[in-house]
């Protein structure tokens, strides 16, 4: 693994990702950002920075005024290694907030014995195939997380289904017909990772193997695609899971939000 898997994700993740649908890429000398048509901090985020020789402090001001001239929200992740290594005190100081910390975690896609955990008994596992099946997906998920990733995951989803973007599979687990579980996985072309998102088991039924076997679906799904390597972003709860699932970290992350103003605000 070591630091040329790193120096990878760094590009492929980081300087040259592929952004949502409807969102692009804007660089510039000090920033990698994603930009996209909402208020949403993720449709204003800084991916990946340059900031050696740079008045750092003077990045971050014109971002903030870039940004609350449009009276936009955004979106800084700041990793472990980033330099100057106060950059989250620095943010803080103009005003962001730091909303979660992450681990990226990878594993390559090769088979191993936690590949083939299956649903419990009385759970089935379901690949989404149409838009209109993306209701149970939303159920599992905006009971556990709210609302405030639905519009842009669904823009992702729509696009992708549709095949106006990279393909995505979309599994959810259903005890009888009822969705309890979800998780997605990217599956870009000509690309060495698979990112995977949103896992997530309604409360009653975790502890049962239900997370375990949506992160087997989607490693299945990567592999079949060609893909070398996962990747995930995980917090504290699903960090150990993963772990045990052969997931190793490369990096931690700091999520640092600038919230957009309010919409009957000055």
């Amino acid at each position: 693994m070591g630091n040329d898997l790193r120096a990878r994700y760094d590009d492929e993740e980081r300087r040259r990702l592929r952004p949502a649908p409807g969102r692009w890429i804007d660089d510039d000398a000090h920033l990698t950002r994603v930009v996209g048509p909402t208020p949403h901090p993720l449709d204003h985020m800084i991916a990946h920075v340059r900031l050696a020789g740079a008045d750092v402090d003077a990045v971050i001001a014109a971002e903030v005024d870039r940004v609350r001239r449009d009276r936009r929200g955004m979106q800084w992740n700041v990793y472990d290694d980033d330099a100057p290594p106060d950059l989250g005190a620095r943010l803080a100081r103009a005003g962001f907030r730091e909303q979660a910390r992450e681990t990226v975690l990878v594993r390559p896609s090769g088979a191993a014995p936690t590949d083939d955990a299956a649903p419990p008994p009385g759970l089935t596992l379901r690949r989404l195939t149409h838009e209109a099946e993306l209701a149970d997906y939303f159920a599992v998920d905006e009971a556990v997380w709210g609302t405030g990733f639905t519009a842009w995951v669904r823009a992702w989803f729509v696009a992708a289904l549709a095949g106006r973007a990279d393909p995505v599979a979309i599994f959810v687990a259903y005890a009888g017909p009822a969705p309890v579980g979800c998780g997605w996985v990217t599956l870009p072309p000509r690309r060495t990772f698979a990112h995977l998102f949103g896992g997530t088991v309604l409360p009653a039924h975790r502890g049962r193997g239900v997370y375990r076997a949506l992160v087997a679906a989607r490693t299945r799904t990567a592999r079949a695609a060609g893909l070398p390597w996962l990747v995930t972003d995980a917090n504290a709860h699903s960090e150990p899971r993963l772990t045990r699932a052969g997931f190793t970290p490369i990096a931690r992350r700091a999520e640092w939000v600038l919230d957009p103003p309010p919409a009957d605000g000055p």
